[in-house]
């Protein structure tokens, strides 16, 4: 991971409030896989 994708990334952190681990989610099905904040309808972005 680049330095300004790890910076976007903790940027993207702490605007969502900084939010624990338990917050954080992962669906995984045939055609993909992705991590989620609070609900699988709020996907965390990609770098």
């Amino acid at each position: 991971m680049s330095c300004s994708s790890q910076t976007a990334t903790y940027r993207w952190w702490a605007d969502q409030g900084r939010p624990g681990c338990e917050r954080f989610g992962l669906t995984v099905t045939p055609e993909r896989q992705y991590v989620w904040l609070d609900s699988p309808d709020h996907p965390v972005p990609q770098p």
